[in-house]
């Protein structure tokens, strides 16, 4: 998990805040189904939404075998 040290750090800080994690393999109008906020792995973020980065950019690289690509 790419955000788990940001994660345990919040929840340090705020022993009190319950945390539900749900993954999507879809893009997901967070408001719009209930959530307080939510995090991307990629762009779009919606015009109405802020970014804010809680890592350093993670490089990713896509492997497979020759006749699978």
């Amino acid at each position: 998990m790419v955000f788990q040290p940001a994660m345990l750090e919040f929840l340090r800080r705020h022993s009190g805040t319950t945390v539900d994690i749900v993954t999507e393999g879809r893009m997901v109008d967070i408001i719009g189904e209930g959530s307080d906020a939510g995090l991307r792995a990629s762009w779009p973020v919606p015009r109405n939404m802020v970014r804010v980065p809680i890592t350093e950019e993670v490089s990713m690289t896509v492997v497979g075998i020759g006749r699978g690509l």
